[in-house]
């Protein structure tokens, strides 16, 4: 269902039993479009209060979100995003043998400094081998003439009992060469946190497709969060396993290949210019 605006703060579709929807927000009254009414009024907020209550995010999801500073007027890029010619495709995937859900997140470093994720993969109950061709077999259709660099699980090189071949066997069969993430689970986190707080003359480092990446988004806005358990050390806190986490898992390590691959890549020059601000979705403020 398809939604149009009538007024700042107001919209309307029609859904597929007949009705007319009409959305309210906040903004349209004049009166709470100034940025001191919404200090104000966000005063003992914490922030996925605020976008539950305020900025019409519906999907509510228990628990604290893993990324606090993921700030989807920010980092999200509306529509669809495409890849530039010359720098390479970086993929990461959580592909364990044993896996219910097998994930894929792909992206590509713009200018030597930004991180684009334009598309995600993600299948319950499939075999490695066809997952992986799945989503080899797309890329090359649609990101022809571009090289690749991936980022694994760890758990992938890892030899399955039944024929004693690892799911990175089965890549470099398909020729694709497979690049061992980080084992620890919050140094890959940390990878996804530090691309969040990094700006760029006004631009965000991480800027995450609308249309592409539906689920990461929906992780990022809580969908992934963490749980504490008490522990013999005290409170151990993880994030929940979910259809959320699997997204987020192959993230940070296409984060942590982003901090490989920023390094063969130019650097941005000190000007960023028109056309960058452009690519990058955003503008200078």
């Amino acid at each position: 269902d398809k939604k149009e605006s009538i007024m700042q703060g107001m919209w309307w579709n029609m859904v597929s039993t007949g009705w007319c929807v009409v959305e309210l927000g906040y903004d349209a009254d004049e009166r709470k479009r100034t940025d001191e009414w919404q200090a104000e009024a966000r005063v003992g907020l914490p922030k996925m209060s605020w976008n539950r209550e305020y900025e019409r995010q519906w999907i509510v999801h228990t628990g604290t979100p893993v990324y606090l500073d993921w700030l989807q007027d920010v980092h999200m890029m509306p529509g669809k995003t495409v890849p530039v010619q010359g720098p390479r495709i970086i993929r990461g995937w959580d592909l364990g043998p044993t896996a219910r859900w097998k994930a894929c997140v792909v992206g590509q470093v713009w200018k030597g400094i930004f991180l684009k994720v334009f598309r995600e993969y993600m299948q319950e109950a499939v075999g490695s081998t066809e997952f992986i061709d799945h989503v080899k077999t797309t890329c090359d259709t649609e990101y022809s003439g571009l090289g690749y660099a991936d980022f694994v699980d760890p758990a992938g090189f890892t030899e399955a009992e039944t024929d004693a071949r690892a799911v990175t066997d089965t890549m470099i069969s398909m020729g694709i060469h497979p690049q061992r993430g980080p084992v620890s689970g919050v140094a890959r986190r940390k990878c996804g946190e530090d691309l969040l707080t990094v700006m760029h003359r006004g631009v965000p480092t991480l800027q995450v497709s609308e249309e592409g990446c539906p689920l990461l988004i929906q992780g990022f806005n809580g969908g992934y969060h963490i749980k504490a358990f008490e522990g013999a050390d005290g409170t151990n806190v993880l994030p929940v396993k979910n259809e959320f986490s699997h997204l987020h898992d192959a993230l940070q390590y296409l984060a942590h290949g982003f901090n490989q691959e920023a390094l063969q890549v130019l650097h941005a020059e000190d000007d960023l210019g028109q056309e960058w601000q452009q690519l990058a979705g955003v503008s200078y403020v």
